[in-house]
């Protein structure tokens, strides 16, 4: 049987014409101790989150709203390390 939330997903995605999907890691969300959590991007996926193409040797922060399934709306960042890196922080 579907999910709702799938199908909601699949939904926006179909009518927003992109999406990215992301397995989430016991690290991507703090659960492994570690002192760095967020969501590990593909650097191709830039265009989604920010207007500033990533530059090699360049640490930039663009600030992104979450929404989450539940309505939710957090103030984050999409931060890329020197084009090395790239990570969405939820804070």
């Amino acid at each position: 049987m579907p999910s709702p939330l799938c199908e909601r997903a699949i939904q926006q995605a179909v009518e927003n014409r992109k999406a990215l999907l992301k397995f989430i890691s016991p690290n991507n969300v703090g659960l492994t101790g570690s002192h760095e959590c967020g969501f590990y991007l593909p650097k191709q996926a830039w265009r989604l989150f920010t207007p500033h193409e990533p530059i090699r040797g360049v640490n930039r922060a663009h600030p992104v709203e979450a929404i989450w399934p539940d309505g939710r709306v957090t103030n984050s960042f999409v931060k890329w390390y020197g084009f090395t890196t790239v990570r969405l922080k939820v804070e």
